[in-house]
């Protein structure tokens, strides 16, 4: 499957707008979407060995979680951090990796290859299929109370479409990444009747953080030995 994704990235933004939306379907379900939270943003350079990259990536991840992403994790008691990798595991995640990041610096379209199941959400240090970009989004499990059947279950569509809009930007550290992401999600013909699809949008506007930082936070959310 693929994503359409449009990025645009302004040094003059100063402010986030918040990211969210709302899915549904025909039968009243309704499931809200909110990565209003914390923005992960870094040029990646290498790998987990430390071999670069043939082209620097530009990487990006949103989420829902009330923390101050260029803090480091390793310094959190391990309650604080558990609750941390609770709620990150049990939230919603938007993320991208794009390759030649040095290169996108114009107004352009891009395309991003979604693999669901390829790889976790947010995608670190994989390598990039064709140098095509990585796009992905992880969905918090679904909430059901104790009466509910089976057919009350209501998957999210498989179709999506997310689109950002992509102008000049920062590529260092430090540097203001700002921009807005459109995430429309629809069935598939072979999708339950029962999943809900629904729009996401909102605007970012953060600072490029060191990458051997971004990874080693989201790793420690993921669970993973930074």
């Amino acid at each position: 499957m693929k994503i359409l994704v449009l990025f645009c990235l302004s040094l003059g933004a100063t402010a986030c707008g918040g990211i969210s939306g709302e899915l549904s379907n025909n039968t009243g379900v309704n499931r809200s979407v909110d990565l209003s939270g914390a923005v992960f943003a870094w040029v990646d350079q290498s790998d987990s060995d430390l071999v670069s990259w043939e082209s620097p990536r530009l990487a990006l991840a949103f989420t829902g979680l009330s923390l101050d992403p260029s803090d480091d994790l390793l310094s959190l008691s391990g309650s604080t951090l558990a609750d941390l990798q609770l709620r990150f595991a049990t939230g919603d995640v938007i993320a991208i990796v794009v390759p030649d990041a040095s290169r996108q610096s114009g107004s352009q379209t891009l395309e991003a290859e979604l693999v669901p199941g390829a790889f976790r959400c947010p995608p670190l240090n994989q390598p990039l299929i064709n140098s095509q970009p990585l796009a992905c989004f992880s969905a918090a499990p679904e909430t059901l109370d104790s009466s509910a059947e089976f057919d009350g279950f209501a998957p999210i569509g498989r179709k999506a479409k997310l689109t950002l809009n992509l102008d000049e930007g920062g590529r260092q550290t430090g540097e203001k990444i700002a921009g807005t992401l459109t995430l429309s999600i629809e069935r598939l013909d072979s999708d339950s009747e029962q999943a809900v699809t629904g729009t996401i949008s909102g605007s970012f506007s953060v600072s490029l953080l060191g990458e051997r930082l971004a990874e080693r936070n989201l790793l420690m959310l993921t669970g993973a030995q930074p």
